[in-house]
């Protein structure tokens, strides 16, 4: 093969695989809101428990090591929509950054997601007010056709101005 056939097939590549970037992301980004929505949305441990896997590891800047597997992240998320109910601890919004978005596949794993986003008070009959801001790095697995998130690396955050920050 010719040099010059050699890059007008790599050239004629190039859409198909930004089309296969385009779909992972759609995939990821997809999974990525489904699980918030049940954490923050809906506050639903059950819904929870299949979107994460089994050796589920949390990362966090500011609080070391949060969990150590899915079952202890499920029934802290439990435990925080309990406290929620009993109004000893506030709901929350985490806003994505859209524009920060990106997703890069991991060969015979699954896919990083990596970003900024924001979290938010919500309180009825307010507006809601701005937290903190942090970064994110998500690893997924592909599991049995099945986004499951595996690691979580949550990091920088800033309060939000005006707010007391939290350690």
């Amino acid at each position: 093969m010719t040099v010059r056939r050699l890059v007008a097939s790599l050239l004629c590549a190039l859409p198909a695989l930004a089309s296969g970037q385009q779909g992972l992301a759609t995939q990821v980004e997809a999974a990525d809101r489904a699980l918030f929505r049940a954490i923050f949305d809906d506050c639903d441990a059950k819904a929870l428990e299949p979107m994460v896997t089994a050796d589920f590891e949390f990362y966090h800047d500011k609080w070391g090591q949060t969990a150590r597997s899915g079952a202890e992240f499920v029934k802290a998320i439990a435990g925080m929509c309990e406290r929620q109910r009993a109004g000893t601890d506030f709901r929350a919004r985490r806003e994505l950054d859209a524009g920060s978005s990106a997703v890069f596949p991991m060969k015979d794993f699954g896919a990083l997601h990596v970003g900024r986003h924001r979290f938010f008070r919500r309180e009825a009959g307010r507006p809601d007010q701005p937290t903190e801001r942090a970064q994110f790095a998500n690893l997924w697995k592909l599991e049995d056709g099945r986004w499951r998130l595996a690691r979580v690396f949550s990091f920088d955050h800033v309060d939000a101005p005006g707010r007391a920050p939290q350690r």
